[in-house]
């Protein structure tokens, strides 16, 4: 806060010269604290000291408005504004003792982020860490929460726990994704006129079976969800379970093959689309470039049938004889 001082009180004396010369600067000072100014103006001093005061007790006004409402980050926009047409000592004064409480407010949440982390309650802490350092930047405790968020995320046990949250979170995707196949399927193989409070899913026990038994499209977005989380996280415990799961199922050859086709076959509609679009938007020549790719890329596929049409729709019409 010492700093913050200094930083006001340098800033009234360089005004004061200035008030003394005759000559202010007649700039408009953002929340960045930059300013972009039209120069030096000679003016009656005092007219100008008056409308700067009136200017700086309406930003301290609203930096108090903002802090009553827990406002942080546009307080702290305010006092700034304040601070940059603080001609009189008594307003300086009135906004150091803002910056204050505002400080105050800020050492509070820190105070209640560090016990988040001392808990254990990783994620929590650092999000409430990256907001107030955000919140109350340039102020002592913003400058002491960027130090705590940076140290927080060194710390090995830390790591370790973002990665396995992480993790969680893809495969609660996929498990959501399991979970919907067999709800629908057992919808579908319910009577409607017995409802029962739950319908049963009929699920596999272990995530491999339930794998197995999925229709093609939710397999195979289960597992590109398995191999996201294997390679962004192996080494958490889900990760290692994801790794574990898929070198089962690379065992299952005739799924593996099936996998590979309908991949192949999702490859092929996308390039083949990508094409139409050029060919629809006139593009002739990129279209064409798009359909021999999907042909030479995917040439068992109806895909590459339609490809192969639409080329000899685009080749140019032999001139007729004369």
């Amino acid at each position: 806060m010492m700093g913050r001082i200094a930083t006001i009180t340098l800033m009234i004396l360089a005004m004061a010269a200035g008030m003394a010369r005759g000559q202010l600067n007649v700039g408009k000072r953002g929340p960045d604290g930059r300013t972009a100014t039209l120069g030096q103006k000679t003016e009656d001093p005092e007219k100008e000291k008056k409308r700067m005061a009136k200017r700086c007790r309406h930003h301290i006004a609203k930096a108090r408005e903002h802090l009553a409402a827990e406002r942080w980050g546009k307080a702290r926009e305010s006092l700034n504004m304040a601070q940059s047409v603080a001609v009189e000592r008594s307003l300086a004064l009135e906004i150091l003792d803002i910056y204050k409480q505002l400080d105050a407010e800020g050492a509070r949440l820190l105070a209640q982020a560090d016990k988040l982390y001392n808990e254990g309650k990783y994620l929590e802490a650092l999000k409430s860490y990256g907001r107030i350092s955000r919140e109350f930047a340039s102020l002592p405790v913003g400058w002491s929460a960027a130090a705590a968020l940076r140290s927080a995320k060194n710390d090995p046990v830390v790591r370790n726990y973002i990665q396995e949250a992480a993790a969680q979170v893809l495969a609660e995707l996929a498990n959501r994704k399991i979970a919907a196949f067999f709800r629908a399927k057992a919808r579908s193989t319910t009577k409607p006129a017995t409802k029962p409070a739950k319908a049963p899913t009929s699920m596999p026990a272990g995530r491999v079976e339930q794998i197995r038994q999925l229709d093609i499209e939710t397999q195979l977005e289960v597992v590109d969800l398995l191999k996201k989380i294997a390679k962004l996280y192996g080494s958490s415990p889900t990760g290692k379970k994801a790794v574990a799961d898929l070198e089962t199922l690379k065992q299952d050859k005739p799924l593996q093959q099936r996998l590979a086709r309908h991949r192949l076959a999702r490859k092929a509609r996308q390039a083949f689309k990508l094409a139409e679009m050029y060919h629809a938007g006139g593009l002739l020549e990129k279209a064409a470039e798009y359909y021999r790719e999907v042909i030479r890329k995917y040439p068992e596929t109806p895909e590459a049938e339609e490809a192969e049409k639409a080329l000899i729709d685009l080749a140019p019409e032999p001139a007729a004889k004369k």
